[in-house]
C-alpha cells in the first residue's frame, strides 16, 4: 500500500511521490489546493495598487484576514499577497498561527469516510478552548481528572518549531480513552473544554466476535502537558508510572479517578468487592501505602502475567466506597460504578443485616462487621422485619423495643 487507505495517488496514479493528504501525492495536493483558491475572479493590474503596505497591515495584522480572503478582495492569488507581505517586511504568521486562526473562523472542513461502514460525513474543525491552568493548582476536580489520566490517559509530545528551517510546530497533546462517553464529557466540563469526543469502531472483532468501540478526548496544550510532566507523568507511562505528590485532602478524589479508569467494583455472593489493576509496580505499591495511611490494612498485591492488582475484602471494599463517594459532587464520578455501590446499600446490605440479625448478632456487632453505623442497622431492621422483633436500645434509637444483650 502506498498510504494507509490508498494504493496510489487518486489524481495522477503515482506511488513514487509520497502521500500528502486526502489520497493525493504532494504535487497533486498543492495543485488542488491552489486551484481551490483561484476560483474567485482575477483582474490583472489592480492587485498592486490595492496591496499597499498600509492596506496589508490593516487587513493582515489588524483585521486578522487570511491570505485567501485578501486575495479575493484584491483579485489576485494567495502567492502574490504573500509576496507583497514579504516585500514590505511585514511579520507574517507561522503555520501554527495561521491554522489557529482558521480554526477560530471554522474554515477547515473536509469529508471523512467511516472505516467500517464507509459512510461519508462532513467534518468542520474548530478552535479548542480549555482551562490551561487546570493542573497548576490542586483541587478535588483536578485530582480526580489526574487520576483518570494516570490510568486511561496518554501524553504525546508535539513537533517543536525550528527557528532556522521554520518547520511546522504541533502542540503537545493529552488524550484520554474510555469505552463510554460519560466520563469524558464530565472531564471536559470540569476543564471548561469544548473539544469534540472522537469515536472509533474497533477494526477487529474481540474474543466474543463483536466489534468493540472506544471514545477519546484529545486536548492540545503545551501548558497542560508541561504541568502533567511536573506532576510526574511521562509519555509511554504504562509500565513506569510513578505516584504523583497528591496532598492528603485530595487523595480520595485522585484514587476515585484511578478506580474509574482501571478499577472495578462488583457484587459477588452478596458481597461488594473492589479491584484495581496497573502495569506499574511502583504506582500500585504507592496506592497500597497511601490507603494503609487511611486505615485500609488488609490489602495485598498480586501479580498476574505483566500486571499487578489489588483486591479488597467485602468490608474494606464497602469502606473504600464510603471513602470515595461521601460528600462528592455528582459530576466527579462514573455513574455506573457509583450505582453498583448504591444498589448494594439499598438491596444487598439490608439483606446481610437481616441475615446477621436472624443469626443472633447484636446491633453493635452487625455495625462493626459491616463498617456502618448502628443507626443504619436499627433503621433497616425496623423497616424490614415483622412486629415484635427485639432490637437493642442504642442511644434511644427505639426506646419502646426491648433490648438484646451482647
Amino acid at each position: 500500500m502506498w498510504a494507509k487507505y490508498f494504493a496510489c495517488c487518486k489524481k495522477c496514479g503515482t506511488y513514487e511521490i509520497r502521500h500528502k493528504a486526502k489520497g493525493l501525492c504532494t504535487n497533486c495536493y498543492h495543485i488542488s489546493t491552489e486551484e481551490k483558491h483561484k476560483q474567485h475572479e482575477r483582474k490583472r493590474g489592480q492587485a498592486k495598487d490595492l496591496l499597499t503596505k498600509e492596506s496589508l497591515i490593516e487587513k493582515y495584522l489588524n483585521k486578522k484576514m487570511s491570505l485567501g480572503d485578501i486575495a479575493k478582495e484584491c483579485f489576485c492569488s494567495r502567492q502574490y499577497v504573500f509576496k507583497q507581505i514579504k516585500f514590505f517586511n511585514i511579520n507574517y504568521r507561522t503555520k501554527k498561527e495561521a491554522r489557529d486562526l482558521a480554526l477560530i473562523n471554522e474554515k477547515i472542513a473536509f469529508d471523512r469516510i467511516d472505516k467500517i461502514d464507509q459512510d461519508r460525513e462532513s467534518v468542520t474543525l474548530r478552535k479548542i478552548e480549555v482551562n490551561e491552568n487546570f493542573f497548576s493548582k490542586w483541587s478535588s476536580p483536578m485530582a480526580y481528572v489526574l487520576g483518570v489520566i494516570c490510568t486511561d490517559g496518554n501524553l504525546l509530545p508535539g513537533l517543536k518549531r525550528n527557528p532556522e528551517s521554520k518547520t511546522t510546530s504541533f502542540s503537545d497533546r493529552v488524550t484520554i480513552f474510555q469505552k463510554e462517553p460519560e466520563l469524558l464529557k464530565k472531564i471536559a466540563q470540569m476543564m471548561n473544554c469544548n473539544a469534540k469526543l472522537y469515536y472509533a469502531k474497533q477494526s477487529r472483532p474481540n474474543k466474543d466476535g463483536n466489534f468493540g468501540s472506544i471514545f477519546r478526548l484529545q486536548i492540545n496544550s503545551d501548558k497542560i502537558y508541561k504541568d502533567l510532566l511536573k506532576l510526574g507523568l511521562t509519555p509511554n507511562k504504562s509500565l513506569t508510572l510513578n505516584f504523583p505528590p497528591v496532598p492528603s485532602e485530595h487523595l480520595r478524589h485522585f484514587l476515585r479517578g484511578c478506580w474509574d479508569g482501571d478499577g472495578s467494583l462488583y457484587v459477588q455472593d452478596n458481597s461488594l468487592l473492589a479491584h484495581f489493576v496497573s502495569g506499574s509496580i511502583n504506582f500500585i505499591e504507592s496506592i497500597v501505602n497511601r490507603l494503609r495511611e487511611e486505615g485500609f490494612n488488609k490489602i495485598k498485591i498480586h501479580k498476574y502475567k505483566n500486571a499487578y492488582n489489588i483486591r479488597l475484602s467485602p468490608s474494606e471494599s464497602l469502606k473504600l466506597c464510603r471513602f470515595f463517594y461521601q460528600d462528592v459532587k455528582k459530576g466527579q464520578f462514573l455513574e455506573r460504578k457509583y450505582k453498583i455501590y448504591k444498589d448494594y446499600l439499598n438491596n444487598r446490605l439490608p439483606n446481610n443485616i437481616l441475615k446477621m440479625w436472624e443469626r443472633g448478632k447484636s446491633l453493635n456487632r452487625i455495625a462493626f462487621a459491616l463498617k456502618i453505623s448502628p443507626e443504619k442497622v436499627s433503621s433497616v431492621v425496623q423497616k424490614r422485619t415483622d412486629k415484635g422483633i427485639i432490637l437493642e436500645n442504642q442511644n434511644n434509637l427505639s426506646p419502646s423495643i426491648p433490648q438484646r444483650g451482647d
